[in-house]
């Protein structure tokens, strides 16, 4: 049972959105303050293209994409998923270099936030080559720690 990435559509978000991890959900309460279904769409706006991958029965897994960060060169990568990954663990690690090379080719700098307790997601960004630069002790409207992470092409 493999899942497939495709472009994500508003939909992907109202049926991802209410599905996310909790991890991602305390998240985007503490940074920016929106619910998983508004950031999501958001996401999917702001983004050059986003992508979503999807289980056999075309259920959204897992969203990502990237935003321009204002300046031509620099771009703000994400990725939300729900616990629908867990069961293609093997399958999204074996590809999701790929689909980075995709969201940076556009970018020489990708950079963005990752809470600093979430560490699986900060072992997974470091597994894909970002690095975190500087911890922000009081980041987003929640004033929690979060780390800057980036990656340079």
């Amino acid at each position: 049972m493999a899942a497939t990435v495709r472009l994500a559509t508003l939909n992907d978000c109202n049926v991802l959105g209410p599905r996310l991890r909790d991890a991602d959900k305390y998240e985007l309460k503490v940074s920016c303050g929106l619910g998983p279904v508004t950031a999501l769409t958001h996401s999917l706006s702001a983004s050059d293209n986003a992508y979503v991958a999807v289980d056999e029965n075309e259920v959204p897994i897992l969203m990502f994409g990237v935003v321009n960060a204002g300046q031509d060169f620099v771009g703000v990568p994400w990725m939300l998923g729900s616990k629908g990954i867990y069961q293609h663990t093997r399958q999204l690690q074996a590809e999701c270099k790929q689909w980075l090379d995709v969201v940076h080719k556009d970018y020489t700098l990708l950079y963005n936030y990752v809470h600093a307790k979430n560490p699986k997601a900060i072992r997974w960004l470091q597994w894909m080559g970002f690095t975190m630069v500087q911890l922000v002790p009081e980041f987003g409207v929640g004033k929690e720690p979060f780390y800057e992470f980036v990656k340079v092409k």
